[in-house]
C-alpha cells in the first residue's frame, strides 16, 4: 500500500476525523473509500467492500451536491 500527503486546514481535518471515528474507521480507510466509492461508484452495494458499505447512502442524492457543500463551506468560514 502506498502513503500519500494532502494538505487540509486544521478544522477540516479534525472534521474528518471526528467523521470517520463515529463511522468506524480510520482517517485514511475514509479516504480509501472516498477514492474506491468514485471507481465503483456503479456497483449494487453487495459488490462494494463492507467498508464503502458502511458509506453508501449516507446522504440523499439530493443533499449531496457540490453547491451545497459550496454554500457549507462559505458560510463555515467567511
Amino acid at each position: 500500500m502506498s502513503k500519500l500527503t494532502l494538505s487540509v486546514d486544521d478544522e477540516t481535518i479534525r472534521f474528518a476525523k471526528a467523521w470517520a471515528r463515529k463511522r468506524g474507521l480510520s482517517l485514511s480507510q475514509a479516504v480509501s473509500v472516498f477514492f474506491d466509492s468514485l471507481a465503483v461508484s456503479k456497483k449494487a452495494p453487495e459488490e462494494m467492500p463492507p467498508v464503502l458499505r458502511k458509506l453508501a447512502g449516507i446522504l440523499k442524492e439530493d443533499e449531496a451536491s457540490v453547491k451545497k457543500y459550496r454554500d457549507h463551506l462559505e458560510s463555515k468560514y467567511l
